[in-house]
């Protein structure tokens, strides 16, 4: 572990180097872009650096490493492979942007490393299952998690489907460990094969590679907790690359049809397409757009793209949104029950609406406000720097809550399920953070309760 930071440098200069020397970025993409592009990737490999170099004994998993992984995709590789006006949502890619944007992340990497020793020291990490956790108890939770997860499927409410996803992370964390120390019986390894299966078809049919993604890496993290058969971590990365790789170049196409077609296609009926557009695609002439939207990297640019579209019209166009879009946090914790007026949570049309993304008249399509994005469009670049400074704060206080190793393995699993959708700030800050307090408190009362 030791020789690991070593490594991650070692890997970062050579992809600098191949990157200057080697690799030919698009005709358009002059020397400041490429400049804040390599910063990026810099400043994104320093993370998991001192990550690795002496806070592995303290976290569940590389929370913060992830975070910043996820950035490096998003802010420093796409500059080098896709041309700045084929970035998502704006004609030009805004060089401005990528230099604010890494300001704002030196602030929030630096207020994360430097606080961390000092901050929130007292803070007793997040443990809803009591310590003596014997088989009966520990089989009933896989139980309720199971209802859980199976009682979203039929109710498609926001708060719902959340709590169902949170459940879905822990049962298969909770049946993987039950597999590997041989522990399952037939009919638990059944339904276990029908749940993952069922997920993995359901992603991937849904055409946002994202969805079957995030299943995949918490698996192989599932595996990495346990300590034992991480070789098994192949079965999964592997199909997914493979996977990844020939579906990204025919999945526009995709999705007009699974989408927007005038027929609503059954699960079957979505694989064989699938395979028929992959197939297809392989035989026709290679004149794709390798630089435009058919490159890999074209989705993961979206929190980029968005960034740059915020710093061009905001305020010029579109006038500072002075912290309206968080006030939807302060009412999560309030049950529509209790409020049936309660405003519906729908930033993804608004912004998309605002900014001109979307028609008018398109009350469907939901677009995504990245933290970074929502940050500007509020308070400027002031703001947006200060409001990294708490946000590096803010990752503090999750990283020492959910993600510390002092509590027991099953707890681990548990908050483990609970930050890991927290890795990709692709959404905005209530959407992302606004639920963490009901799922707490609702996990701590029935996890207690069936004890009790």
């Amino acid at each position: 572990m030791k020789s690991l930071p070593l490594l991650i440098i070692g890997g970062m200069i050579m992809v600098l180097v191949y990157l200057v020397y080697f690799h030919t970025a698009p005709e358009n993409n002059g020397a400041d872009y490429l400049f804040w592009g390599k910063m990026h990737i810099i400043l994104s490999t320093i993370p998991a650096v001192i990550y690795f170099n002496g806070y592995t004994r303290k976290s569940i998993f590389p929370f913060i490493a992830f975070v910043s992984f996820f950035q490096l995709i998003a802010f420093g590789l796409p500059v080098f492979f896709i041309r700045i006006n084929s970035f998502q949502m704006n004609d030009v890619l805004n060089v401005e942007a990528m230099e604010i944007g890494f300001w704002g992340l030196l602030i929030f990497y630096f207020t994360y490393f430097f606080m961390y020793p000092y901050l929130f020291q007292r803070v007793k990490p997040f443990m809803p299952i009591p310590k003596t956790l014997d088989t009966v108890y520990f089989n009933v939770l896989i139980v309720l998690v199971l209802l859980i997860y199976a009682f979203s499927k039929f109710f498609q409410l926001v708060a719902i489907r959340h709590l169902g996803n949170f459940s879905l992370y822990v049962y298969l964390g909770f049946t993987i460990t039950k597999l590997i120390r041989k522990r399952a019986n037939l009919w638990e390894m059944l339904i276990f094969g029908l749940v993952l299966g069922f997920e993995l078809v359901d992603r991937l049919t849904s055409g946002l590679i994202a969805e079957l993604a995030t299943l995949v890496l918490f698996l192989s993290l599932i595996l990495i907790l346990e300590g034992s058969k991480k070789y098994l971590i192949a079965v999964f990365m592997v199909p997914f690359l493979i996977f990844y790789v020939q579906f990204s170049s025919v999945k526009g196409t995709y999705r007009n049809i699974a989408w927007f077609g005038k027929k609503t296609l059954s699960y079957e009926e979505k694989v064989n397409l699938i395979a028929d557009l992959i197939e297809k695609d392989e035989k026709k002439p290679d004149f794709d757009d390798k630089e435009g939207k058919d490159n890999f990297l074209w989705r993961f640019s979206y929190p980029m793209s968005a960034l740059s579209l915020v710093v061009t019209k905001t305020p010029s166009v579109v006038p500072y949104w002075n912290g309206e879009t968080y006030l939807p946090f302060f009412t999560k914790f309030i049950p529509r029950a209790l409020w049936p007026t309660k405003p519906e949570e729908n930033m993804g049309q608004r912004f998309g609406k605002t900014y001109r993304i979307i028609k008018q008249r398109d009350n469907a399509t939901s677009i995504n406000t990245p933290i970074l994005t929502e940050l500007y469009m509020n308070f400027g670049v002031k703001g947006f720097y200060i409001g990294m400074f708490m946000l590096g704060i803010f990752f503090v206080f999750l990283d020492k809550f959910f993600n510390s190793k002092s509590v027991t393995y099953d707890n681990q699993i548990v908050n483990m399920s609970i930050i890991f959708p927290l890795l990709i700030m692709e959404s905005n800050f209530s959407l992302i953070y606004g639920n963490l307090f009901l799922i707490c408190i609702s996990l701590f009362l029935i996890f207690r309760t069936i004890k009790k």
